[in-house]
């Protein structure tokens, strides 16, 4: 969705190796920034991105990717979207960071990958806090954004995530 892309994201026009490239950039939490373009995947500080969409909300829902949590937003009602916060952990390798997070949910509902480092991050935040594994909704992809880019989900409501 072109409006929810242009809400998360940014065009970002960098210089590597004395080439001018642009590619779409997510910022995280440190003010670091995700580009992704056909031929690059760059991460200029890793850090999680975290989305609070407004306050009070008691579920947050967990990405391996910013695409994922792109796609997800895509597939929602407009009017759902701010119904939950988001965290992107931009890798699996920041999922301990993200714990302190998680706790001040009543919910935490894990949209990762349907891989061995997707499947074993959602196991720690199934026993650790109770999280709600939602990787059955697109179990035959191994992402969120696979799943969109297959065409096979109309827009999702609120009680379908």
């Amino acid at each position: 969705d072109l409006d929810v892309a242009k809400e998360e994201c940014h065009q970002v026009d960098y210089r590597l190796s004395g080439h001018m490239n642009s590619a779409i950039g997510f910022e995280n939490d440190k003010g670091g920034w995700e580009f992704r373009s056909p031929t690059t995947k760059i991460c200029t500080c890793k850090a999680i991105s975290t989305r609070r969409k407004k306050d009070g909300n008691t579920t947050v829902c967990v990405f391996e990717g910013f695409f994922d949590y792109l796609s997800f937003l895509t597939m929602m009602k407009a009017e759902c979207r701010n119904r939950y916060d988001y965290v992107v952990l931009n890798s699996v390798g920041m999922a301990n960071k993200a714990i302190p997070i998680f706790r001040q949910y009543k919910s935490v509902r894990c949209y990762l990958d349907n891989d061995t480092a997707g499947r074993n991050v959602s196991k720690i935040y199934q026993e650790q806090l109770g999280a709600i594994d939602c990787s059955e909704h697109f179990k035959d992809y191994n992402d969120v954004n696979e799943y969109l880019c297959k065409g096979l989900n109309p827009t999702t409501s609120e009680q379908d995530v």
